[in-house]
C-alpha cells in the first residue's frame, strides 16, 4: 500500500547456485547435461536473470538439435549458442531498458551513461546531481551495476554489449518506423469513416469499387 509503504524489496537476480539449478534442472529435462565450464559461462553471460538465463538455455537447446542421445553440454557450447542468437538477447534487453525508462528514467539514463562512459561518466557527468548515489543504489538493488572503488560500473557484459553496439538500436528504430505506419494507417481510416458519416455513406458504399459497382 503506498499509503503505508514501510519497506520495499526488490526482485534481485538468482544467485550461482540458484542459476545453477534451474539451468540443470532444465536441461536434464530436455537431455542435456551441463558441465561446470558451461554453468560458469551462462552465468558470466546473463548472470542470474531469470527470464535472460531460460532464454540461453533454449537457445543452447535449439543449437544443439539432431540428438538422439543425452548431450554433454561444454563451455563452448555455450558460448556458440549465444553468438548465433546474440541479437534475441540484444533485442530482449532492449526490452527490459525501455520498461526501466518507464517505471525510473533517471536510473535508466544512468546505466546508459556508465555502459557508454564508464565511471568516469558517473564521476564527472553526474557529479552534480544529489541523487547520483540514490539511483546508483537502486540499479545495484536491480543487479544491474556493481560497485568497484566506489564507483559504479556494468554488472553483465550482455547489458554493456546492448547499450553500446549499435545493433541494439536497430530494433528501437525497427518499432518505431511500425509504429508510424500503424498511425498513419489508423488515421486514414479514421478519415475516411468520417467522410462517409458526413456523406451518408455506409462503409460498404465508401469502400473503393463500390462506384464502380453501383455504375454497373
Amino acid at each position: 500500500n503506498p499509503l503505508y509503504e514501510l519497506q520495499r524489496s526488490y526482485l534481485r537476480p538468482m544467485l550461482k547456485g540458484e542459476a545453477d539449478a534451474l539451468l540443470t534442472g532444465l536441461g536434464g529435462r530436455m537431455g542435456l547435461d551441463f558441465d561446470e565450464g558451461a554453468l560458469e559461462k551462462a552465468y558470466e553471460i546473463v548472470g542470474g536473470h531469470p527470464l535472460l538465463l531460460r532464454k540461453l538455455g533454449s537457445a543452447i537447446h535449439e543449437t544443439l538439435t539432431n540428438r538422439s542421445a543425452r548431450r554433454a553440454v561444454a563451455r563452448l557450447d555455450v558460448d556458440n549458442a549465444f553468438r548465433k542468437h546474440k541479437r534475441d538477447f540484444f533485442n530482449q534487453v532492449t526490452w527490459i531498458l525501455e520498461h526501466l525508462s518507464t517505471v525510473a528514467p533517471d536510473e535508466e539514463q544512468l546505466l546508459r551513461d556508465v555502459a557508454t562512459g564508464g565511471a568516469q561518466a558517473y564521476a564527472e557527468i553526474w557529479k552534480d546531481n544529489d541523487f547520483r548515489e540514490t539511483y546508483a543504489h537502486h540499479l545495484e538493488q536491480y543487479g544491474l551495476v556493481k560497485f568497484e572503488s566506489e564507483l559504479p560500473e556494468v554488472a553483465l557484459p550482455l547489458i554493456k554489449g546492448a547499450l553500446r553496439e549499435p545493433i541494439a538500436s536497430e530494433f528501437v528504430e525497427q518499432k518505431r518506423q511500425l509504429k508510424e505506419v500503424v498511425d498513419d494507417i489508423e488515421t486514414a481510416i479514421r478519415y475516411r469513416i468520417r467522410s462517409d458519416m458526413e456523406r451518408d455513406r455506409t462503409p460498404a458504399e465508401g469502400a473503393p469499387g463500390a462506384a464502380v459497382a453501383r455504375g454497373r
